[in-house]
């Protein structure tokens, strides 16, 4: 085993020699690349200033020049680079040679006692070795198929997962389609819009609240025990600011729509509810101002029969004849303080609209032939009656 040892002791340095050039190498081409990317640059730059006519041709000579330098330098250092690799190869080289040399010595010294007992222990290590890769190749085949099978159990335990989801996508679809079709349906296409009894949206709809009677809480509240009230008053439900300011704003805009602009607007306010409306009713689009005031004291009012619906509020002449002593205590304020946001809306929003319509008329008048046409046969009667008024003149100086 002294031959073993020997090379051994022989290869000690190998690993450290072999680090020492590498980083040499590492070293060489951290310098290297920025210096060759520059260059490429420069040259990149020289060849296009010289094909715009940038530069004169001695100055292209003198800095091409400089960039060939350049590059002949990088080449003396790469050509260290392969030095090192060269060293490094015959390096490995000497240390095989020397390692082949020790093996046939060992093979000589093992004959001369035993004859041929070289090849029969080499022969034996070749087996030994063949049956470690053949048992390490087995261990990685079982490895592999082992891991294999526990994906495709993985994937099938997904894939039924997902059958079994399927089909109850599949069934609740059934159930759903099964229910709509026992359903009635309401399709607004079939409904005739000369129809006096059709059902048409409302401003007061988009400031409903429901009026419940106190009288109705009476007997499930004690606090209303020692109350004597025969106007039978409505419960604390009133539309918030933010609902009466939309509300008023869909009002400023729909004398300005044309038919078709406020059915569309319609169908969309309406398209969550069972019975979508594709109309608006005449006095909303006419009067919005009025009716939303209206709607707001009708809901503040005292009930006097008991419970009902919103119906339609009673038509008041102005909104200065308005009596708020009628209305509840409760709702005095916010009625003032809801038809003033009323007003502010309506005087911030409607000389808006004005200026948007006159600047629309104005330019469809300016690029419409009418007006053309118009400014044309004005020009006409101008010049005709200037002529007729010479005329007249020359007639009268002849006179």
């Amino acid at each position: 085993m002294i031959y073993l040892e020997d090379y051994i002791e022989l290869i000690e340095e190998l690993p450290d020699l072999i680090r020492d050039q590498s980083e040499e190498l590492r070293c060489l081409d951290l310098e290297l690349t920025p210096e060759f990317e520059k260059l490429e640059t420069d040259a990149n730059t020289l060849f296009q200033q010289k094909s715009n006519g940038q530069i004169t041709p001695e100055i292209f000579k003198q800095k091409w020049h400089v960039i060939k330098k350049g590059y002949r330098k990088m080449q003396t250092r790469s050509q260290q680079k392969i030095e090192i690799t060269a060293n490094m190869e015959n390096m490995m080289d000497r240390y095989l040679k020397k390692l082949e040399d020790e093996i046939a010595k060992f093979r000589r010294d093992l004959d001369v006692d035993n004859s041929e007992s070289s090849a029969r222990l080499m022969e034996k290590t070749l087996n030994d070795i063949k049956v470690q890769k053949d048992a390490r190749e087995a261990e990685r085949n079982h490895l592999e198929d082992a891991v294999k099978a526990e994906q495709d159990a993985k994937d099938k335990h997904e894939k039924e997962q997902l059958e079994v989801a399927l089909a109850n996508f599949q069934q609740q679809k059934l159930e759903l389609e099964s229910r709509n079709e026992n359903k009635p349906i309401v399709s607004t296409e079939n409904i005739d819009k000369s129809d006096p009894n059709k059902k048409e949206l409302s401003l007061e709809m988009l400031l409903y609240v429901s009026r419940v009677p106190r009288d109705h809480h009476k007997h499930a509240d004690k606090d209303f025990n020692d109350l004597d009230d025969s106007t039978g008053s409505i419960s604390g439900a009133f539309p918030s600011d933010e609902e009466i300011i939309n509300a008023a704003k869909v009002a400023v805009l729909l004398p300005y729509l044309q038919e078709n602009e406020r059915n569309n607007l319609a169908q969309m306010i309406t398209q969550n509810s069972l019975v979508p409306l594709s109309a608006w009713h005449p006095e909303s689009v006419m009067n919005g101002k009025k009716v939303l005031e209206n709607y707001l004291v009708h809901i503040s009012n005292p009930i006097k029969n008991g419970f009902k619906g919103p119906g339609r509020p009673k038509k008041e002449a102005n909104p200065e004849d308005i009596d708020y002593v009628e209305i509840l205590p409760e709702f005095r304020e916010r009625v003032k303080n809801a038809h003033g946001i009323i007003h502010k809306v309506y005087s911030e929003q409607c000389p808006a609209l004005d200026l948007v319509v006159k600047e629309q008329i104005t330019t469809f008048l300016t690029n419409s032939n009418i007006f053309n046409a118009a400014k044309k046969q004005a020009s006409n009667v101008q010049s005709s009656s200037k002529s007729k008024n010479v005329n007249s003149a020359t007639m009268s100086g002849a006179l």
